[in-house]
């Protein structure tokens, strides 16, 4: 099918008339010329058009006006240009009517039209078709119609729009741009082309079109109106760029940033397996090795030895299969076994003393020791626990106030642990809150540093053993807080306790060593090592933030930190320590279960002395002990 030609409504201008011989001469002219702008009808009376037309149309001029001097009428009609002031050219498009004038010859009337702004607005389409055809985009033109059905239809279709669609130039013409359009084209990108239709704006969308074969390609769209000079919209252009590729691109790109999350995912769970796995097995390989250093007879070393080995093969197989995925353990890991209330409440009320001495709280136990029941517990999760309560009850108390502890055995075969202290109190409407996440009950307003998260995780591992946890709180005179375990009886003692082996010991006086870490086996492994060195008094801190604030207190010459902590991280704790001026040149060793190399890049750069992976090797640990407190001995550590 040939193309079909595009149509242009010219706007209605007044017509001029004028009155000519056969040499172009004007006798009479309805209105001046363009050229002499301002001038009355009388001026150009006697000027000659023939003169003034572009010299490409004179010889059709003067063969018209010789045909009319004859007394012959034309049917096609005279078009010629005429100069403006700027020196453009104005077009005209005339009949002619021959009238006698005399004998010889016959005078012509022509009745003139200017049709420079329709002729401008052809050329402008035509010209855009010309470019229309070398384009590689799909361009269409369609008419001016309402937006409202049946809407415009295409009146022009390019080489690449029938190439991309698969139609033919037949299928198309007269038809709507809707037939590009299926089930699956979005609701919105439509409705975003109707809105800006109906108020002739421009638009541009992306868009799912169907070609004819029914595949899909997805299109970058671009509609503009076109209007003619005096501003009435003749036609639609709409541009279609196949963006296929790019929308491919996008997906790809989609999938790839799934892919990264799945991999940092993946790397979260190798830390989180790394850490889980290595916990159990550093209490394994260690004790293994603190049995080796400490057994007397042949056959308990020959036993150590097989541990550890069978130990190392296990780490190797670890390391194999920690890339296996499985999905994250939901649960907490608890060792739970008899444990002495004794041992908790003494290293409880131990850990505290610096804190409840700066506040003038003083701290007691209502009951003697030796008559305190075990319960059924996880030993450092218990201490945790207590450690909580115990350093809540100081925080919150007045200066001057006092903290007590007391144990009670009850008929349901439990033991109940009270901490009461003579604070402020804490307001009725506010205790259904008192464990909730986060929530610390506008205990900021005091100034006491929190993350609200210590009761509500002490609640959570009361549970996990089977117990429960309480709290009464009078406005004014203070709470009391409780917990309920199961009673047990206390376990057999270790017969034959072996005889430790001396090793090569620290030569620098007394030493004290502050062991952050969360896990009881962990920290009874190093309390085990250290006996080897009797000059290193060790302490204990189960959660970050206590650590923090022991440190601050204590000053310890060096501190041992695991990275994974129940309140902050072990970075966190790293970090604050060193904004503290008071702790910020204490040497501090990483005693990990993270084996992942970036934490211990991260780490080392930012000033952590050793990063040690468990299972720790117990002769190198304390290699690394030995020199780190020399260096600070030595005012060398950093």
């Amino acid at each position: 099918m040939t193309q079909p030609s595009i149509t242009v409504s010219t706007p209605a201008h007044r017509d001029d008339v004028l009155i000519v011989d056969v040499s172009g001469v004007v006798y009479f002219s309805s209105a001046p010329f363009p050229h002499l702008s301002g001038c009355s009808s009388q001026v150009a009376v006697g000027w000659s058009i023939i003169s003034a037309v572009h010299p490409d149309d004179r010889a059709s001029l003067v063969d018209a006006l010789e045909w009319f001097g004859k007394g012959l009428k034309r049917i096609v009609p005279l078009e010629y240009r005429l100069p403006r002031e700027d020196g453009s050219w104005q077009q005209f498009q005339a009949i002619g009517e021959p009238m006698q004038a005399g004998p010889q010859p016959y005078r012509t009337v022509l009745i003139a039209k200017d049709i420079s702004e329709g002729v401008a607005h052809l050329q402008r389409l035509r010209l855009l078709e010309s470019v229309a055809i070398h384009a590689n985009d799909a361009i269409l033109i369609t008419d001016a119609e309402p937006i409202e059905l049946p809407g415009p239809h295409i009146i022009y279709a390019n080489p690449a729009f029938l190439s991309s669609t698969g139609y033919s130039l037949d299928e198309v013409i007269g038809k709507s741009p809707r037939i590009l359009q299926g089930p699956d084209t979005a609701r919105e990108p439509r409705d975003k082309i109707r809105y800006a239709l109906k108020r002739w704006q421009a638009v541009v969308v992306e868009l799912l079109n169907y070609r004819k074969d029914g595949t899909t390609f997805w299109v970058e769209l671009s509609i503009v109106p076109v209007a003619d000079s005096s501003g009435n919209y003749t036609h639609w252009v709409s541009i279609q760029r196949d963006i296929s590729q790019r929308r491919q691109a996008d997906e790809l790109r989609l999938a790839r940033d799934e892919a990264e999350t799945a991999h940092r995912a993946k790397t979260d769970f190798l830390s989180r397996m790394s850490h889980e796995l290595r916990t159990p097995l550093n209490g394994i390989m260690g004790f293994a090795q603190i049995l080796q250093l400490d057994a007397t007879a042949v056959v308990h070393r020959a036993i150590a030895d097989d541990i550890y080995e069978a130990g190392r093969r296990l780490l190797g197989l670890i390391n194999e299969v920690l890339d296996i995925s499985r999905l994250e353990s939901g649960g907490l890991p608890l060792s739970v076994e008899p444990v002495s209330l004794t041992e908790v409440i003494r290293e409880g009320l131990n850990l505290i003393a610096p804190l409840a001495a700066k506040r003038i709280v003083t701290t007691r136990i209502d009951m003697p020791y030796d008559s305190m029941p075990f319960v059924l517990a996880d030993r450092q999760r218990l201490g945790q626990v207590l450690l909580n309560l115990l350093s809540n009850a100081v925080k919150y108390n007045r200066d001057g106030g006092s903290v007590s502890v007391s144990v009670q055995s009850t008929e349901a075969k439990t033991v109940r642990v009270l901490v009461t202290d003579t604070g402020l109190g804490i307001p009725a409407d506010k205790m259904n809150r008192m464990f909730t996440a986060f929530d610390r009950l506008d205990a900021e307003a005091t100034g006491i540093e929190g993350t609200g998260l210590g009761l509500a995780l002490s609640k959570g591992l009361i549970e996990a053993m089977s117990g429960t946890i309480h709290a009464v709180s009078e406005l004014g005179r203070g709470s009391t807080f409780w917990i309920e375990l199961p009673a047990c009886n206390a376990p057999s003692p270790l017969t034959n306790p072996p005889v430790p082996v001396a090793l090569p010991r620290l030569q620098t006086g007394f030493r004290t060593v502050l062991y952050i870490e969360d896990n009881h086996a962990n920290y009874r492994l190093i309390e085990l090592a250290l006996e080897h060195r009797p000059e290193v008094k060790l302490m204990a801190a189960m959660q970050g933030v206590q650590g923090v604030e022991l440190a601050g207190l204590h000053c310890p010459d060096l501190i041992l930190l695991d990275l994974h902590l129940p309140d902050i991280s072990g970075e966190e704790v790293f970090h604050r320590l060193r904004a503290n001026p008071t702790t910020s040149e204490i040497p501090v060793i990483v005693l990990s279960a993270d084996a992942t190399p970036g934490h211990c890049t991260i780490l080392k750069t930012a000033g952590v002395l050793e990063y040690l992976t468990k299972p720790l090797d117990i002769r190198h640990f304390l290699d690394v002990l030995d020199n780190a407190l020399v260096r600070k001995l030595e005012g060398v550590a950093k």
